[in-house]
């Protein structure tokens, strides 16, 4: 479970985009934080919030190095409970 809001927060955020695109770039997640949630983070924060996602939620996340970017295949089933931010 992530360690904080914040976390959950970016874990959220990359999920949603993952299912929302066919490839995302780290500096697309980077963005959409600081957009959304007014969340300053670096691309090593991302990198490490999925590698978490990865191991913590069984996430089936991959890159393409063609692209540089993250994809989930398809039909990827929910990975969160349903939990909703307060």
């Amino acid at each position: 479970m992530p360690i904080n809001k914040n976390a959950f927060i970016r874990y959220r955020v990359i999920d949603t985009l993952l299912r929302n695109k066919d490839f995302v770039k780290t500096a697309d997640i980077v963005e959409k934080l600081w957009d959304q949630h007014d969340l300053k983070v670096s691309a090593r924060t991302i990198n490490k919030d999925i590698m978490a996602l990865q191991t913590d939620f069984s996430a089936p996340i991959e890159y393409n190095n063609s692209k540089k970017a993250y994809f989930y295949p398809e039909n990827v089933a929910e990975i969160f409970p349903s939990l909703d931010l307060i």
